[in-house]
């Protein structure tokens, strides 16, 4: 009888031990879902912009997440016009001279961009379909 206690004892501590690392796991992606990091640095275009794996930086001030966001270019015989536009409309004008970056490097960074934005949405889809998964395995835990 006394080796069956210890035995269940085991089994429950082992149990609460494997629902606290699924509750620590589903708090986690949540945390992700609401405050995705930038993520790794991928490209950048001199001082003016950087591309993150999550994000578009644009000023030391103002980072767009990738998600949704659209970006175009235009360019004159001098000058380089991007214009990023965040989910709510408010397109920006970013001007960067061509004597200081290569038209060409400009319109490789747009199409990076455009690439990693793109890549954006499947995988912020597949990490809410493994948060609510996760969500789902805890609620049936409980």
């Amino acid at each position: 009888m006394a080796t069956e206690q210890g035995t269940a004892r085991a089994a429950a501590t082992d149990a609460a031990h494997e629902h606290q690392a699924r509750v620590r796991k589903a708090e986690l992606l949540l945390a992700a879902l609401r405050a995705p990091s930038h993520g790794a640095l991928l490209h950048s275009l001199g001082d003016h912009l950087e591309l993150y794996e999550h994000a578009l930086r644009v000023r030391p001030d103002t980072t767009h997440p990738l998600l949704g966001l659209k970006i175009d270019d235009q360019h004159s015989p001098t000058e380089a016009y991007i214009h990023p536009t965040p989910p709510a409309g408010r397109r920006e004008l970013l001007t960067v001279a061509l004597r200081d970056t290569p038209e060409a490097d400009v319109r490789v960074f747009v199409v990076q961009v455009h690439n990693a934005i793109a890549d954006t949405g499947p995988a912020l889809q597949q990490l809410r379909a493994r948060s609510t998964h996760s969500l789902r395995n805890l609620t049936n835990l409980q």
